[in-house]
Parts: structure tokens; C-alpha cells; sequence
């Protein structure tokens, strides 16, 4: 989450923190302040009792001399005094040490005949201490004991006789007399206690009463404060996080290194019918990084992004993936070509000229797919990852019927295949490759597979290989090949074979091409064809292989040149002896502007670096004179000759 929106959110946390630390510490004082009252109150209320009690023992000091008149009355009278004694020590033993005071109330209600109410007294108050009560407990206790020692000492406790108390009513009379003094003396200490304790109550009840509304302005204020807050930051987090979102809207439908829509946002918009898109796929993008850096890679992503921007402006340009690009279309109506002139298109602004970073050239190879409609981005990428795997330079998205229909061709010729490799039926046929004079130099050996149809021989083109090495039967088909056209040539001059990355990596074929080249003394006759367009995964397995046999003298040639406009980076690796420009570059050479500048600067290229260059696909005379005019060395094509079988 944002910074700023998390300090934002801790402003308010931290005020509403701070309010329930004073909150809390308010109450507590507040607390303080009503149990401090509480036990004044309580205090209050036993004082008032001890007052009653010192008052009606005082009374009963009278009554027991002198109201009893028998000795029932007497004795009743004596264990009353006694029980009052005791009430009034307790009471003033809970005032000395704390506790609990239960009164009972005596009410006249029917059904109730008395109240209890529990009083708890601590002793160690602050209120306790403020009005130095202990020095007056201690006087009370001491006027008890007095009481009870002259009660013995006049035997009012054990007397027998009522005669005795007669007799002896005048030195009662007399000890009540001495002991006024000391009744009055109690009950003012007691009232004493009784008003003291309702002063300091009544200052209680007010510091109770001021703190309180005190506290309440200060939590008010405070509240207040903090519904402001609450508001202001509520209003700056609302709009924080509205520009947070936008932030995240943007990041998420703008590519943060390129700058252009995401693939959020092509999921969201690609729902028309008649639209088409087109996908372009990087090849070994990851070795751009491992060669040059991510940082150096991150600006080819930038650059093709820029030059999709700049030649595309009627087309809306998405990031898909790490290094895949995306071409969308609303309204197939508003294209301006074809389809597939598109894909030229795409691939001349893309491949053609080196993207030129620091002291870097950069050659480029991509691969496309091209869907419609609805699903179309699902569908680009099915069709994507077929022309991977087979190594197209684009493919289009059929329909899911055509696709299961070419599932079931795929199966049928691929037990055409297995059956074709059991029968040995796996042949070469041969096309010459001649001079300016049609003097033949060499013989290109090419693939067909011999079958029987309606009791007549067939030979079909090699338009099964992609199924054969999707099968797992290519390296089957290729020794066939390869061991046939050695035989052929075993006592005859040059001749050339194709040889496909998948061939370099196969130990056996290695062996075998080895083994054949010695058997058959080939050193200084064959040639390799590597072809151009064919998915290099590792090159260095592939320099290897070219190295190894380069020192028996095998020639190497560059296949298919400029099918993928020309990545100069298989010169660089391979070093070719002969460059073989593409078919389509060569097929309409003597009227197309563009094939003829291309194949001009491609030759003065070879010239310079030695390299001497072939042209096939040379159909015509019109053809075959305009290649001879650009210099090129030599030609292959049906105007001079078709593959065949046999050749003299």
C-alpha cells in the first residue's frame, strides 16, 4: 500500500490512542475520587452509629441501676448493655482496622421485616488520614474499658439480689454522675467524627463533581478533535486512494517499460466480431539477455514498441508478455492490406535493419499468429505456439473443425511415414545447380517419399517432414536419405545435402555423415545446406558441428537466405561458403522493385565477404538473365532442369 496512506491512517490510530490514555486515566482518578467518597460515606454512616450506640449505652448505664427492679429486669438490662458494648467495639474496631459493615434496618412493611445494607470502610484512605482519626478510636476504646471495669467493680454484672441493688443505687447514682462527663465528652467526639467526615465528604463530592465536568470538557474537546481528524484524513485518504487507484489503473493497463496497453487491457477490449489480431513473438529473446544484458534488452523491447507505435498508427499496440507483442484491429474493414502482405510488412520494419544500441547491431528473427473475432487472443496464441513448434514464420488460426480434421491428416501420414521407413521407400531426387553458361557445378539432393497409388508410382514432396519430427521419425527419414544420395554420388562429382539443426544435434547422424564422407572419399564434394530459417536453439552446437566437418573439407551453405530478412548473425556463426537466396526473393525478381534492390545489395554483401551466392526458384529465362545480371555466381530453378531421379 502506499506510503503516504499508511502515515495517514496512523494520524488518527495514534490520536484515538492518546484519547483512550487520557480517557482511561480520567476514570481512573474519577474512581479514586468516588471510592475515596464511598468510604467517607461509609465511615459517615458508622460514626453516626457509634454516636447511637455511645448514646443508648449512656442510657442504659442509667436504666441498669436504676430501672431494674427485679432481677429478671437486671439481667435482661446487663446482657443488653453487654450486646450494645459489643456492637459499639466492632463498630469502632472496623473504623481502627477496616472491613465490612452490615447494618440492618428494621422496616414495617408487611411481608419485610428488615433491611440489610452492606458498608465496606477501608482503613488507609486518603480520608482516613486527613482527619487523623486514630488518636479518637483509641479514646472510645479506652471509655469502654473504664465502663466495663466499673461495672464489675459494683457488681452490676453479677448481682444476686435485688436488695443489693437497692442498697447499692446510691453509689450508682453517684458513679452515673462522674460518668455524664465522659458520655458528653464521646458523643461530642463522635459528632466530631460524624461532621468532620461530612466536611471532607462535601469536598469530595465537589473536587468529584469539578473534576468530572473538567474531564468531560477535556474528552468532548477531545472527541471532537478527533471526529475532526477522522474527517480531514478520511477525506485526504478518500482522495489518496482515488489517485492510488488511478495509479494502479494505469499500471495496470499501461506496460511500465514500454509505455504501451497491457494485456489486461486487450482482454477488455478484443470482443468484436470482426476483429482481427495479430501476435509477434521475439525469437531467443532470452539470449539477447544473456549476451548483451537486461538492461540492453529492455531497450530492443522498447525500440520494436516504439517502431509498432510508428508504422502501425491505425492498429492499437499491447505488450501480451515478457516479449510478445500484440496488433489489434476493431474492424478488419479498415485494413489497408492483405493479410498476409501485412505479415511483410511487420517483418520489413521489424527485421530488416539492426537495432542499433550502444556499440551493439542487433539482428531480430520473429515469429507471428494471426486470429479474429471474439476469442482472438486465445486463438493467436494457439496458433503461436504451432508456429514454434513447427518452425513457421507466421500462422493463421483455423477453426476448431479444421484443426480436428488436420489432427486426423497428421495421424494418417504419420503412419504413411513409419510405413515408408519400413519399406525403405524414403528417396532422393536431384536438381542441378548451374553457371552463368548452364555448365552444371553441383547437384542438389531433395527428399521425396515413393508410394504406390492405383498400381502407379508416386513421388511425393517432402511436406511431411514437419509431421515426421513432430512424431519422432525425422532422424529415421534423414539417414535414409543421407545414406542413399552417398550411394548415388559414390563415384561421382559434387553434390549438396540439406542439413537441419535437428540433424546437428543427433549423435548418430553425426556418425553416420562421418562414416559416409570417409567411406566414399566426399571430402572435397559435398556440401552442407544449413537453413536459414530454421529455429537455432543452441548455436554453439551448431558451430561445433560445422568446425568439425569443415576440416575434411566439407563446404558450407546458408539455405533459404532472406525468408526471415536476412540475420546476418548465421554468417557470423556458420562463415558459409555460399549464401542460397530464398525462393521468394528470386520468383518474381525481374518485376518486383523491392526483391530486385534487396538481392542487388545482398550480392555486393556477399562479393565483400567473399561469399559466393546461389539463386533458386529460377522459373523462367526473364528470370535467370536478371540474376545473371546482378552477379549472382550460379543458378537452380525448373527453367534449367526439375528434380529427377536419375541424373547422367
Amino acid at each position: 500500500m502506499n506510503k503516504k496512506i499508511i502515515f495517514l491512517i496512523s494520524i488518527p490510530v495514534i490520536v484515538f490512542f492518546i484519547f483512550l490514555v487520557v480517557h482511561f486515566s480520567f476514570l481512573e482518578k474519577v474512581q479514586n475520587i468516588q471510592k475515596a467518597a464511598n468510604n467517607l460515606r461509609a465511615k459517615q454512616v458508622i460514626a453516626s452509629d457509634i454516636n447511637y450506640e455511645i448514646i443508648k449505652v449512656k442510657s442504659l448505664f442509667v436504666q441498669v441501676p436504676l430501672l431494674s427492679n427485679n432481677k429478671q429486669t437486671l439481667q435482661f438490662n446487663i446482657s443488653l448493655l453487654k450486646k450494645e458494648l459489643n456492637k459499639l467495639s466492632y463498630l469502632l474496631h472496623i473504623l481502627q482496622n477496616g472491613g465490612v459493615y452490615e447494618k440492618i434496618i428494621h422496616l414495617n412493611i408487611v411481608g419485610k421485616k428488615l433491611f440489610k445494607k452492606r458498608y465496606i470502610y477501608y482503613k488507609n484512605s486518603n480520608s482516613i488520614e486527613a482527619i487523623s482519626l486514630l488518636p479518637k478510636v483509641k479514646f472510645l476504646q479506652h471509655k469502654i474499658e473504664n465502663l466495663l471495669v466499673l461495672l464489675k467493680q459494683h457488681n452490676l454484672v453479677n448481682i444476686n439480689e435485688i436488695k443489693e441493688i437497692k442498697a447499692n443505687r446510691r453509689n450508682m447514682v453517684i458513679f452515673y454522675k462522674r460518668l455524664d462527663s465522659v458520655f458528653r465528652r464521646m458523643i461530642e467526639d463522635s459528632n466530631r467524627l460524624f461532621y468532620k467526615t461530612q466536611i471532607e465528604l462535601n469536598k469530595l463530592e465537589a473536587e468529584l463533581k469539578n473534576k468530572t465536568e473538567f474531564y468531560s470538557s477535556i474528552e468532548f474537546s477531545m472527541i471532537m478533535f478527533l471526529i475532526f481528524i477522522f474527517i480531514v484524513i478520511g477525506y485526504i485518504i478518500i482522495k489518496e486512494l482515488t489517485l492510488y487507484n488511478e495509479e494502479l489503473q494505469a499500471k495496470l493497463y499501461i506496460d511500465e517499460l514500454t509505455q504501451i496497453y497491457t494485456r489486461k487491457k486487450l482482454e477488455e477490449i478484443s470482443k468484436s466480431e470482426n476483429s482481427i489480431l495479430y501476435l509477434i513473438d521475439i525469437d531467443d529473446f532470452n539470449e539477447i539477455n544473456e549476451l548483451y544484458g537486461m538492461d540492453v534488452g529492455d531497450e530492443v523491447l522498447k525500440i520494436v514498441a516504439k517502431k509498432l507505435q510508428k508504422y502501425n498508427p491505425n492498429w492499437t499496440v499491447f505488450r501480451v508478455s515478457a516479449d510478445v507483442f500484440g496488433l489489434f484491429l476493431d474492424d478488419m474493414n479498415k485494413m489497408k492490406m492483405s493479410i498476409e502482405d501485412k505479415v511483410v510488412y511487420l517483418k520489413q520494419h521489424i527485421m530488416f535493419e539492426p537495432i542499433k544500441i550502444d556499440e551493439y547491431d542487433i539482428d531480430l528473427n520473429i515469429t507471428m499468429s494471426i486470429a479474429f473475432g471474439e476469442n482472438a487472443l486465445n486463438n493467436a496464441f494457439v496458433a503461436l505456439n504451432i508456429a514454434k513448434e513447427k518452425k513457421l514464420s507466421y500462422v493463421i488460426f483455423q477453426s476448431e473443425e479444421e484443426f480436428k480434421a488436420k489432427i486426423e491428416y497428421n495421424k494418417i501420414w504419420q503412419k504413411e511415414i513409419k510405413l515408408a521407413i519400413s519399406e525403405n521407400r524414403i528417396e532422393p531426387f536431384f536438381q542441378p545447380i548451374v553457371d552463368h553458361d548452364k555448365n552444371i557445378i553441383k547437384y542438389e539432393s531433395l527428399m521425396r517419399m515413393k508410394k504406390i497409388e492405383n498400381g502407379k508410382i508416386k513421388y511425393i514432396a517432402p511436406f511431411f517432414i514437419d509431421i515426421a519430427v513432430k512424431t519422432k521419425q525425422y532422424e529415421m527419414i534423414s539417414k535414409q536419405m543421407i545414406e542413399k544420395t552417398f550411394l548415388y554420388f559414390k563415384d561421382k562429382g559434387e553434390f549438396s545435402i540439406n542439413i537441419s539443426y535437428i540433424d546437428m544435434e543427433s549423435k548418430s547422424i553425426k556418425e553416420l555423415l562421418d562414416y559416409l564422407i570417409n567411406k566414399y572419399n566426399a571430402k572435397n564434394r559435398i556440401t552442407f545446406e544449413i537453413l536459414e530459417n530454421e529455429e537455432i536453439q543452441d548455436y554453439n552446437i551448431m558451430k561445433e558441428f560445422i568446425n568439425y566437418f569443415r576440416e575434411y573439407g566439407v563446404k558450407i551453405a546458408i539455405d533459404d537466405f532472406g525468408s526471415v530478412y536476412s540475420n546476418f548473425k548465421m554468417i557470423e556463426y556458420i562463415n558459409p561458403d555460399y549464401i542460397k537466396f530464398d525462393g521468394s526473393l528470386i520468383k518474381n525478381i525481374d518485376k518486383d522493385k523491392h526483391s530486385y534492390l534487396i538481392v542487388k545489395n545482398l550480392v555486393n554483401f556477399a562479393n565483400e565477404m567473399g561469399i559466393k551466392t546461389v539463386a533458386e526458384y529460377v522459373h523462367s529465362k526473364e528470370v535467370f538473365d536478371t540474376c545473371v545480371y546482378l552477379g549472382i555466381d550460379y543458378l537452380q530453378g525448373y527453367y534449367i532442369s526439375e528434380p529427377k531421379q536419375n541424373i547422367k
